[in-house]
This record gives C-alpha cells, structure tokens and sequence, in this order.
C-alpha cells in the first residue's frame, strides 16, 4: 500500500536510485507537484478503482487525486513490457516535464497529453511507442520534445503554433515522411 497516504502537505517526493520495487502506488496527496521515481525497481501496473490494474504499465487513476503536479520522472528497465494507459495524465493539467523511459520496454500509443496546456519538456525515448506522433496543438508552451528511438510511424505532424520549441528529436522511429 502507499506510504505517503495521510501526508496532505506534501509536495516533492524524491525516490532517486531507492530500490523501490512492486506496482505504481494511486498518488493521493493533493499537493503533490514533484515525482521523482528514477532508477528503481517498479514493474508497474497499480491500483485501479479496487483492483489491480496489470493491462497498463502506467494506469489510468495512478495520478487521478494528483492535480497539482507539475514534474514526473520514470526511469526503469524493469517495468512490464505494457503500456502507459491513453489517460494516465488526464487529470494533470499542471504538468510541465514528463521524462519516461523504459530501456526499451514499454509499448502501446504515446498517452494523452492534451490536458497538459502546460507541458514544457517531453523526454519518452527509448521506449516501444507506436502510433503516429501527436500534434502538441495545445501544448503552446512546449520545448523540448524528445521521442527517438521508438516504433512511432506515419507523416509527422505539422507543428504549428510551437514558438517555444527549441529541441525535436524524433531519429530511429518508422516515420514516412
């Protein structure tokens, strides 16, 4: 069960390289603006409603109570071989950095990024993401976008309205044109 229930203040969780292992927790706290779950040991999947989502390496209510959100960091090779649920950041309208990478792992579409108005650096390389790329039209704000080395295919997208991006890399995917 998660640890950090009952800490309505808190605000940066930092698990850095702390040997965390087991499912993704359903983040409660309110507040909470920094998540920082890099180089543990996490297979994913995590609490759905009253079961246990195994379908989603990310699921869809793992960030459901979190709106406040801002910064989520994810590096692991040892999360399942799933994908991150389409919805998993619907309910993060303040997030700015999102940096996922799975060594190769996770698979499915890229997730729904369109309630993240705020979304300023993408870092999801080196994953199996497939589909084609979205259009960021409404993420104005957005930087950096970093989605080399994935199985993403088809015409890439006009990028219009984008004025603050100053990095795309899209190198080794499967685009056409």
């Amino acid at each position: 069960s998660y640890k950090f229930n009952n800490c309505s203040s808190l605000t940066h969780l930092y698990t850095y390289a702390a040997s965390f292992t087991g499912t993704f927790p359903k983040f409660t706290n309110e507040k909470l603006k920094y998540l920082d779950l890099r180089y543990n040991s996490m297979s994913g999947g995590g609490p759905s409603s009253s079961t246990i989502d195994t379908e989603a390496a990310l699921p869809r209510d793992t960030f459901a109570s979190t709106p406040k959100l801002e910064t989520f960091y994810f590096v692991s090779s040892s999360v399942n071989t799933k994908k991150i649920h389409e919805d998993a950041f619907i309910n993060c309208p303040d997030l700015r950095n999102l940096y996922w990478y799975s060594y190769y792992r996770t698979t499915g579409v890229l997730p729904n990024l369109t309630s993240c108005g705020n979304l300023h650096w993408l870092h999801m390389s080196s994953n199996k993401f497939e589909g084609s790329m979205p259009t960021f039209s409404v993420n104005n704000n957005i930087g950096y976008i970093y989605l080399h080395n994935n199985n993403l295919s088809g015409t890439i997208p006009e990028l219009k309205n984008l004025s603050s991006l100053d990095y795309l890399y899209l190198y080794n995917n499967q685009f056409t044109g």
